[in-house]
């Protein structure tokens, strides 16, 4: 089988189990529990936390340890939280300790495979950097729907045969993973701090470094973290909805996401990449504030879908900016920062949200990240060049195909 189809397997595997714990997860802490909205910011907060933390030290170790062999251990060690909560929930010891243990735990396995996988997929691409990550965004968050499809299902089948079923994709990318080729990464021979702080550097000294990494940490604060509190809660507490709901909002905004990435496939490469960024989360910014006059479940979905189609523009761009700019001695290392931001930022933003949500109300309350994230780009255009930046030829390192050797047992 070909690396880049085992690889996307595996990306199938990792995203589909995310699409469970993205419904099952808040869908827990609200109805199971009955806990309220600090106490799903707290433990979406739980959930991000360790990858924030984490994720620099998750680079380095992609820059000096083969990703396969990352991918191989993060997919069979992240199977086990989703198999210790199907234990929990059969013999009705769940509780909101544990589902923090369970956040905790998926949130340090996050902290290694997404440096890994995205520092692998540049070898993989072979010089076709946007054209890959358009099919990863593509299967990213169409394995996201598969996701959110069977999380849906927990009413028929069962919480607990759900999270058996997250635990099967998780080892099953083990088991992809185990056959993609191996490689010698160029970063050296030991993660360390300086190693850490030399991909700081980098990020700082290189203007089509840093203004993509601004932006996915104001990204982070404002959409991501803000979502996963506040619309659910909305969609609980204005619509009387539980996981059905929260299933159906979620596979229309990736429905979006996938809509505009295949777009970008099917029309060609874009080149004047900054500027599609800036555009597309201007929009986003319109739409976000959109929920707030989104009084019925209908239009609340249609409006989840057009912030979607926005969302597939910009992380194309963004992530093609930073995959094209990273040299590939420190590539590990950048990307974890770039990811660092949205990730890193997202319990900031859970946190503080599930407190405004208390002060505002949750519609009134997508309000405050739609007119922050519009003077945020408004502040990076004026001083910073994401306006001009486009597309890079490829590195001379990146445009052949990987040295890789065929993966064998470790």
């Amino acid at each position: 089988m070909r690396p880049m189809n085992l690889y996307i397997g595996g990306l199938i595997s990792w995203f589909g189990a995310i699409g469970i714990q993205t419904v099952l997860f808040p869908f827990l802490v609200l109805t199971k529990l009955n806990a309220g909205a600090p106490e799903l910011g707290i433990a979406m907060m739980a959930l991000f936390l360790p990858t924030m933390l984490l994720i620099l030290v998750g680079g380095a170790v992609a820059d000096h340890i083969s990703g396969r062999r990352i991918l191989i251990f993060v997919h069979f060690v992240a199977g086990l939280p989703s198999l210790g909560l199907f234990v929990a929930y059969s013999t009705d010891t769940l509780t909101y300790p544990v589902l923090i243990i369970y956040a905790l735990t998926m949130g340090v396995m996050g902290a290694f495979i997404i440096p890994a996988r995205d520092s692998l997929l540049t070898l993989i691409a072979s010089g076709r950097v946007q054209k890959a990550v358009m099919a990863v965004t593509v299967f990213q968050f169409g394995s996201q729907i598969l996701g959110f499809g069977l999380a849906s299902l927990e009413d028929q089948v069962g919480v607990g045969l759900i999270f058996l079923s997250q635990t099967a994709l998780l080892w099953l990318g083990a088991m992809l993973a185990f056959r993609l080729p191996d490689h010698t990464p160029e970063g050296g021979k030991a993660p360390s701090l300086s190693g850490i702080a030399e991909g700081f550097s980098e990020v700082r000294q290189t203007p089509r470094l840093l203004a993509p990494t601004l932006i996915v940490l104001c990204v982070g604060v404002l959409y991501f973290g803000t979502s996963q509190v506040v619309l659910p809660i909305i969609i609980s507490n204005v619509f009387d909805g539980g996981s059905d709901e929260l299933a159906t909002m979620n596979i229309a905004m990736m429905l979006g996401i996938v809509f505009t990435a295949m777009m970008i496939g099917r029309f060609g490469p874009i080149e004047r990449q900054g500027r599609a960024l800036i555009l597309a989360l201007g929009y986003g910014t319109f739409t976000m504030a959109s929920f707030s006059i989104a009084h019925s479940f209908p239009l609340f979905v249609a409006v989840a879908f057009l912030w979607g189609c926005g969302g597939g523009v910009a992380m194309t761009m963004n992530r093609t900016i930073i995959q094209e700019s990273a040299p590939p001695s420190h590539r590990g290392r950048i990307l974890a920062i770039f990811q660092m931001g949205v990730l890193g930022g997202a319990p900031i933003g859970a946190f503080f949200s599930g407190f405004y949500v208390e002060w505002l109300g949750p519609q009134n309350a997508v309000l405050i990240p739609s007119v922050l994230m519009m003077v945020m780009l408004l502040l990076v255009c004026a001083f910073t060049p994401i306006w001009s930046l486009a597309t890079l030829a490829p590195r001379a390192g990146d445009t052949g195909k990987p040295d890789m050797a065929p993966g064998t047992a470790d």
